[in-house]
């Protein structure tokens, strides 16, 4: 945990050494479902995924390394073991649900709010990794919808509950990641609070495209 207060800067720097293992733990969890996949496209695209992750860290470490900033784990390890083991007891539609459609989505979003009030070294940082995010939800919400049209009603409704239930899960994991990331999007001038109701307003339209409903948070 920092202990002094952040520039808009350091801000940036410590916000991209958190996103870089983000990226880092999505490229093992994809690379550990590929086995999974319900067949070859999904693979194929889960593949592409792991691919691009790896990229995302080798360009956040390029930014990292020009702004004479070291890159060092925010994570620690049994954090990641316990985030990383979540996801591989997944079913295959709870897990797209789970890391795609709600890490991913839930990300993107976050990082397009730090984009729009980054500098320009940091805009080009971003970008490639926020363009992909976005074609990695959208992937997760076509496997969600081929799913849920493989099912009966019933069969439907039960497997919308689970995802909700994955979904909660999933966004209480968030508990786990760095206390500074809240440092960071204040000392970047984002008002937490609006950024929040952004996010779950965002979130819940992708949701009801889908059919599913999210609870209102308490």
């Amino acid at each position: 945990m920092l202990q002094t207060a952040m520039t808009r800067d350091t801000a940036m720097t410590e916000f991209l050494r958190i996103y870089a293992q983000l990226d880092d733990l999505v490229r093992e969890i994809c690379e550990a479902r590929l086995d999974d996949a319900p067949d070859a496209e999904a693979r194929e695209a889960l593949t592409r995924q792991a691919s691009e992750e790896r990229r995302h860290v080798a360009i956040q470490r390029a930014y990292l390394q020009d702004r004479g900033t070291p890159y060092v784990d925010r994570i620690p390890p049994e954090t990641r073991r316990t985030l990383v083991s979540y996801f591989l007891e997944l079913d295959w539609p709870e897990f797209v649900s789970a890391l795609q459609i709600t890490v991913e989505g839930t990300g993107s979003l976050v990082v397009r709010q730090v984009w729009e009030r980054a500098d320009e070294a940091t805009r080009r940082a971003l970008a490639i990794p926020l363009e992909d995010e976005e074609r990695h939800v959208r992937f997760g919400m076509e496997q969600v919808r081929k799913a849920l049209a493989a099912l009966s009603p019933g069969e439907q409704e039960a497997l919308k509950a689970r995802i909700k239930r994955r979904v909660r899960e999933t966004l209480e994991l968030a508990r786990l990641l760095p206390s500074s990331l809240r440092q960071c999007f204040e000392a970047a001038g984002l008002d937490c609070g609006a950024m929040n109701a952004r996010i779950l307003r965002e979130t819940a339209a992708r949701w009801r495209a889908l059919g599913i409903e999210l609870e209102a948070a308490a």
